[in-house]
């Protein structure tokens, strides 16, 4: 399994770019209707796609332009070991966290899908830090259940 870290990309403040398996598509912010439609057919494919941004507010403003214009996806949430400012989105981290307490990690990570089954979309900021507290292996793990029967896209973002 290919294992995912942060990247040192390219993107600028007003760019960023995704890559999916095959190619890599470059956009500027503000979005055009043709890059929203686009970004729409990656946050609906259940695949893996990287986003890559200058840092996390201009991530959140692309995650949350196209899910309030899929309107869509109702249960939303997000691994991150930064604060989330949206009550509507489910802080993942902070969960696996009171769960590993009692758990451990590993089995954190199942316990938290076996409680919260109904979310129909999650993205991963991946940074160091998450990669620290988590570890690899078990963001490579955590990774592997949300893909393992391709009930929902994975986005993982990646921030300089």
């Amino acid at each position: 399994m290919e294992r995912v870290k942060p990247s040192r990309s390219c993107a600028g403040p007003k760019k960023f770019f995704v890559r999916g398996t095959q190619k890599i598509k470059k956009f500027n912010i503000p979005l055009t209707h043709s890059d929203v439609i686009y970004l729409h057919s990656i946050f609906m494919r259940p695949d893996k796609h990287f986003v890559h941004t200058r840092d996390i507010s201009t991530g959140r403003v692309v995650v949350q332009k196209i899910l309030g214009s899929l309107n869509y996806y109702h249960n939303v949430g997000c691994l991150t070991r930064y604060g989330l400012t949206s009550r509507a989105t489910l802080d993942i981290f902070s969960i696996i966290q009171k769960y590993a307490q009692v758990y451990g990690l590993r089995q954190a990570i199942n316990q938290f899908f076996i409680e919260y089954i109904q979310l129909d979309f999650i993205w991963i900021e991946l940074n160091d830090e998450l990669i620290v507290q988590m570890g690899q292996s078990n963001i490579d793990y955590f990774i592997s259940i949300m893909t393992e029967h391709h009930a929902m896209p994975v986005i993982i973002f990646n921030y300089e």
